[in-house]
């Protein structure tokens, strides 16, 4: 898990935190 997360670039993993968060909005509305 900490290995994984160490492979993720910044850039990479705030991406992917703007497209889950966009992925939660769509399902609570």
């Amino acid at each position: 898990m900490f290995r994984l997360f160490n492979s993720f670039n910044e850039v990479d993993f705030t991406n992917s935190m703007l497209h889950f968060s966009r992925f939660v909005l769509v399902l609570v509305s």
